[in-house]
C-alpha cells in the first residue's frame, strides 16, 4: 500500500472557501485484506488520542463526530475504494484549522499522510484618515486600519499616481502609518494603503492637501487666543462710530416724525407725546448697544490679523 499524493505540507486557505485535502492510492498486489480509510486530526498533545473525523469499512462510510470539524467535511468521490480517499471541506471555518491525517489500510499493507491546514480571515476592508492639520510646514500622518483579518497583517502606503513618496516620510507596516515630520506641497495627493495577509488584500485611498496657513480664510484657520485690548486701529473705530451715527440720525428722523408729526394723538395728549419720547430713545439705546458689540467684534478680528 502506498499513499501517492503530494503537495505542500501546510496549506493555508481564506475562511468560506473550499478546499480538497489530497489522499491517492495505490495498493500492492499482496494486500489483499478489507480495505479500511481514516481521516483524523492529530491531537497537539502527545498524551491524547486523535479525533477520528470520517472513514470508510465494507463499502460505509461513517462520520464519527458531530462538531465544527466534521461539519461540511466529505470524501471527495463517491466511491473512496477506487483509488482516492481524498478528504473534501465545502465551507472552511477558523474552527477547521488543524493537522490532518489520512490513513489507508489492506492488510498486509499500511500507509498515510499528514497534511496541516491553517484557516485565515481576509483583511476586511481598512479605513484611511489624516491625524493632524494639514498644514504646510507641521507635522501631519495618515493612518490605515483593519478591523478584522488574520495576524500577521502587513501595511504598505503608495502614492496613486507613479511618484514615489518623498523620502523623509516613514511608514510602520505594522500599525499602518505613514508620518510626514515637516508637511510641504510636494506630499499633496491621493495616497493608497493596501493590507495584505497570507490569504488576501483589501486597500483604502485618501486626498492629503498641502495647505499654507496665510493663505487660509480666517475662519479655516487654526484657533489661537488673544486678549482683548483696547489697542484698536483708529480708522476703524471712526467709520464704526460714523455708523452708529448716521443710523442714530436716520432712525430719528423716520421714527419721530412719524410718531410726533403724523400722529394725532400724540400731538393732542403730552403725556402719550412724553411715553412715546422715552420709547424712542430706548430704541435708540438698543441699536447703539447692537452696534458696539459690532465695533468689538471688528476691532477683535483686526487685533487678530495684526497679532498674526
Amino acid at each position: 500500500m502506498q499513499v501517492v499524493s503530494t503537495g505542500p505540507q501546510t496549506i493555508r486557505k481564506a475562511e468560506g472557501e473550499n478546499i480538497t485535502l489530497g489522499c491517492s492510492y495505490t495498493p500492492s498486489p499482496s494486500d489483499t485484506g478489507e480495505l479500511d480509510i481514516e481521516w483524523s486530526v492529530i491531537s497537539p498533545d502527545t498524551t491524547q488520542k486523535d479525533q477520528m473525523l470520517l472513514s470508510y469499512t465494507k463499502g460505509t462510510v461513517y462520520i464519527h463526530e458531530n462538531n465544527a470539524l466534521t461539519k461540511e467535511l466529505s470524501f471527495a468521490t463517491r466511491d473512496p475504494s477506487m483509488g482516492d480517499a481524498s478528504l473534501s471541506v465545502a465551507v472552511l471555518s477558523l474552527a477547521h484549522s488543524a493537522t490532518y491525517k489520512c490513513k489507508v489500510k489492506k492488510s498486509p499493507g499500511v500507509d498515510m499522510r499528514k497534511v496541516s491546514l491553517v484557516v485565515m480571515a481576509k483583511p476586511s476592508i481598512p479605513k484611511c484618515r489624516v491625524e493632524g492639520e494639514e498644514l504646510v510646514g507641521k507635522p501631519v500622518s495618515l493612518h490605515c486600519n483593519s478591523a478584522k483579518g488574520s495576524a500577521p497583517l502587513k501595511y504598505m502606503w503608495r502614492r496613486e499616481s507613479a511618484d514615489p513618496i518623498p523620502a523623509t516620510a516613514t511608514q510602520d507596516s505594522v500599525t499602518g502609518e505613514l508620518r510626514i515630520s515637516n508637511h510641504s506641497r510636494s506630499f499633496a495627493g491621493i495616497y493608497l494603503c493596501e493590507v495584505n495577509n497570507a490569504v488576501g488584500t483589501e486597500h483604502c485611498r485618501i486626498n492629503l492637501k498641502a495647505v499654507s496657513g496665510k493663505g487660509m480664510h480666517p475662519l479655516t484657520q487654526p484657533q489661537r487666543s488673544f486678549p482683548l485690548t483696547f489697542a484698536w486701529r483708529p480708522h476703524v473705530i471712526m467709520k464704526a462710530l460714523d455708523f452708529i451715527l448716521l443710523k442714530i440720525h436716520l432712525f430719528c428722523c423716520f421714527e419721530l416724525d412719524e410718531r410726533f408729526f403724523f400722529g394725532s394723538i400724540l400731538t393732542e395728549h403730552p403725556k402719550a407725546k412724553s411715553s412715546s419720547h422715552w420709547l424712542c430713545w430706548k430704541k435708540i439705546l438698543k441699536q447703539g448697544a447692537i452696534m458696539i458689540n459690532k465695533l468689538v467684534a471688528v476691532a477683535g478680528y483686526e487685533t487678530t490679523k495684526t497679532s498674526s
